[in-house]
């Protein structure tokens, strides 16, 4: 008896699946550009940012402000002498906020215009200030 009826169920089971098939047609694995938006970033505690702000009295996000002239001058001194493990302290703008990042560098990359501290990437466009701690081990020339 077992045999008829794992009989019957293969059977019914895959008339179940050529009536998924006919309905909805073979699978495919999806393009990468689909996969990908499984894994973006979003926000776990919906409206949590806005209610934080509503309560602290800033009830819009801050907006980032133009870097005068003296701001720029300084990063784009500061920036080519960042070497790989330089401590430093990097302000930036990430969600609307202005936060600080401190940590170890791990690359500059000028060709693509960002800097990785302590494993976060950081395009140079969201930086404000850069403050360097301490200089990490110089190769010698």
């Amino acid at each position: 008896m077992p045999r008829a009826t794992s009989s019957i169920e293969r059977t019914r089971l895959i008339k179940q699946i050529m009536q998924r098939i006919q309905k909805n047609g073979y699978w495919h694995a999806k393009p990468a550009v689909e996969r990908a938006k499984l894994f973006a970033p979003y926000d776990s505690l919906v409206g949590f940012r806005q209610l934080i702000n509503a309560t602290t009295g800033n009830s819009q996000p801050r907006q980032r402000r133009a870097l005068s002239d003296e701001e720029i001058e300084a990063l784009n001194a500061v920036v080519p002498t960042l070497q790989k493990g330089d401590r430093i302290s990097v302000t930036h703008f990430a969600q609307n906020e202005e936060v600080t990042t401190s940590g170890i560098v791990g690359e500059v990359v000028p060709e693509l215009s960002y800097l990785t501290v302590s494993g976060a990437r950081l395009p140079f466009s969201a930086i404000t200030r850069i403050e360097t701690a301490s200089r990490g081990p110089r190769e010698r020339a």
